[in-house]
């Protein structure tokens, strides 16, 4: 039972997109669609860009290599102050020095002054500038695991040790989050 109108449409020879163009159509819309889809919902997982510092840059146990005053302090340190050395564990994602700010904390969560902190090389040469707590070196060289950190707090700045005190690593630029170790 035909219609006047489904008859003349008929008869112009009219007609609808074939079932396989049609079939296509659907299924291109349903894949750019699903991209959209994922590209917008990865972007929520990952955050602004920013790359966690604990999955790049870790350090090995802080050693006290303290030296008492008048003698020849170990490279990096300065006689009389309070010197720790850790060796740089893991340097990956192509993380520099001036990624990192450096920062030591008591227990009760106050600042302590920093004379300076240093990366050297196994051998004790000094590869990036020394900086003072709450700033970040401006060395760009990539660290890798054949770097240690030293950081020589000077005594007379606070008048107690850092032993039992946190050094907090903090992300910079691309890196965020931090890594903290105990000064023992």
């Amino acid at each position: 039972m035909w219609t006047e109108k489904a008859r003349s449409w008929r008869k112009n020879k009219k007609r609808a997109v074939s079932p396989i163009i049609a079939t296509i159509l659907l299924v291109a819309i349903t894949v750019v669609l699903a991209a959209v889809l994922y590209i917008l919902i990865s972007g929520l997982t990952t955050g602004p860009g920013n790359k966690p510092l604990g999955t790049a840059f870790n350090v090995g146990t802080p050693q006290n290599i303290g030296v008492a005053t008048g003698t020849t302090p170990q490279t990096g340190c300065t006689a009389g102050d309070n010197c720790y050395t850790m060796a740089i564990a893991e340097a990956s994602g192509g993380i520099s020095a001036s990624d990192l700010q450096v920062q030591i904390k008591t227990p009760t969560g106050t600042y302590v002054a920093v004379t300076t902190i240093s990366v050297l090389s196994i051998s004790g040469t000094v590869l990036s500038t020394s900086i003072t707590a709450g700033a970040a070196w401006s060395n760009n060289s990539p660290l890798s695991s054949t770097q240690s950190i030293v950081v020589d707090v000077h005594a007379p700045a606070f008048g107690t040790s850092i032993t039992g005190d946190n050094l907090v690593f903090l992300g910079v630029g691309s890196f965020s989050g931090q890594v903290t170790v105990t000064l023992t």
